[in-house]
């Protein structure tokens, strides 16, 4: 495939409706294939008079108080919950979940409860003129069938919160997580590792799309746009895309208009895209797309951004390491800049994120008052929720680096008895993730385990009892930004 050849789709009927040039992949896909989740308050709309809650009671796929009865009798306007057994974790379906009534389905939590589509069919599908929100759930293994939508299909409109979707698949075809054909808002969410020819977390193939405050990574498109793939208007404000790959638009294939703002977009791979033949982060084709107050860097394997037919307006305070973006220190912008990230992980929030260290240049650069694609970015709310700005100004990206204070909040002793086993844990304050170590011994059997998030684990079944002190550190940042506090720990095993 020759740079900027796949931007030329053919034209296809897909329900009844003429797709446009880039929507209709399927022919071209054909070819190759056949014979080879903010802190703070969630909004849910207004339920209508009148309108009451529908229980869903156990982990069925079918009849009495299962999900798929209880949204199938629900009114417009109901509200659905769950009461369901504590080893009721996921359900799996057999056939996909057709929404026909405007509904909120509010679920126990993405980490709680999981609807899976059993790698037989999507796991929801919103109609037109239906208004839906989903909330509180994990939507996994979904499989698209020809028309696409792995996970969700929505003609009508969507609010997902608070909710994942992730393990979903659209082979061939478009949408492997999400599937949008009306206007879908991705809220407090995160998109992973689903798989698609086009659009492998997203797929905006008309209406809008709206994504804020949320991580989509992991996501791989055998052709277009790992993360999002659209072809219409997309928005996203305050997320983080991390990891996601494709042939052609690694984190974002954009042929419509998208506004990028106040998120970082790190990490993705693609292989075709511009002069580089690479297109690691926004791949814009006939397109029109906006950048303000946001991280483009670490693409694979050349630059970040390519345009081949569109444009790409540096709206300021842009951070782009490679330099591929067009942006422009007169709009404050940094061009060959490498930001400091940590790694995609649990930095406060529903979803995980990077978060800049000490030191990086990404920090203090935006006015407080400033604003970006008519969106305030300082004073405002980071990806997590957490108030902007926490140093002087505000910072570029989606996360905003607490500055101290630095301390490890945990008690300075524990007691555990010979021969039985104890477990302490560790925590601290303080950003970025700090590293936690000690200096001294416990007695033997007895370790530290640092985890992720700020956390440490004092663990084992000691065996000799007495006092033994050590010393806990924790180091947050490197080289000059380092900051380290300790604390001498009493570790007192008393005999059996």
């Amino acid at each position: 495939m020759t740079p900027g050849a796949g931007h030329e789709h053919h034209l296809e009927q897909r329900r009844g409706q003429t797709r446009g040039p880039r929507n209709a992949i399927r022919l071209i896909i054909a070819t190759f294939v056949t014979g080879a989740a903010v802190l703070g308050v969630t909004v849910i709309p207004d339920q209508v008079a009148g309108a009451s809650s529908d229980v869903v009671l156990n982990c069925n796929n079918s009849g009495s108080g299962s999900l798929p009865a209880v949204v199938a009798g629900a009114a417009p306007g109901d509200t659905i919950i769950f009461s369901v057994p504590s080893s009721c974790t996921i359900i799996t379906l057999t056939s996909t979940i057709d929404i026909t009534t405007s509904v909120t389905i509010d679920g126990p939590g993405a980490g709680t409860l999981a609807v899976s589509g059993n790698n037989a069919s999507a796991v929801f599908q919103v109609d037109g003129g239906v208004s839906a929100t989903i909330a509180g759930i994990t939507v996994e293994d979904g499989s698209a069938g020809a028309n696409g939508g792995g996970g969700i299909v929505n003609e009508g409109t969507l609010r997902l919160v608070d909710s994942t979707v992730s393990n979903n698949s659209a082979s061939g075809t478009e949408g492997g997580g999400i599937l949008n054909e009306g206007s879908t808002s991705v809220v407090d969410s995160t998109v992973s590792n689903n798989s698609a020819a086009s659009g492998a977390g997203i797929e905006n193939l008309s209406g809008s799309v709206l994504v804020d405050a949320s991580t989509l990574s992991g996501n791989n498109a055998t052709m277009y746009g790992g993360g999002i793939n659209s072809d219409a208007s997309l928005s996203i404000i305050n997320s983080t895309l991390s990891n996601n790959s494709a042939n052609d638009g690694g984190a974002i294939e954009n042929g419509g208009s998208l506004s990028l703002t106040a998120s970082t977009v790190s990490g993705n791979a693609a292989v075709v895209g511009g002069a580089l033949n690479n297109d690691g982060a926004v791949d814009d084709g006939v397109a029109s797309t906006t950048i303000a107050g946001t991280i483009l860097a670490n693409s694979s394997s050349g630059g970040n951004c390519q345009s081949f037919k569109g444009t790409i307006t540096d709206g300021g305070y842009n951070l782009d390491d490679h330099g591929s973006c067009g942006f422009s220190s007169v709009n404050h912008s940094l061009i060959g800049v490498k930001p400091q990230l940590g790694t995609l992980q649990n930095n406060g929030g529903p979803t995980e994120t990077q978060a800049p260290a000490l030191g990086s240049p990404e920090l203090d650069q935006i006015p407080r008052g400033t604003t970006g694609n008519g969106v305030e970015l300082c004073p405002g709310t980071d990806q997590r929720g957490l108030a902007r700005p926490q140093g002087t100004e505000c910072d570029i990206g989606a996360v905003e680096l607490v500055v101290g204070p630095y301390a490890i909040t945990s008690q300075d002793g524990d007691t555990a008895q010979m021969g039985v086993f104890f477990s302490f844990t560790v925590t601290t304050i303080g950003s970025p993730t700090p590293t936690i170590k000690k200096k001294g011994k416990f007695p033997r059997n007895v370790t530290l385990e640092d985890i992720s998030g700020g956390s440490a684990v004092i663990s084992g079944t000691p065996n000799a009892s007495g006092s033994y002190p050590v010393t806990i550190t924790a180091t947050f940042g490197k080289g000059k930004a380092k900051e380290v506090v300790s604390q001498t720990f009493i570790l007192t095993v008393v005999p059996s």
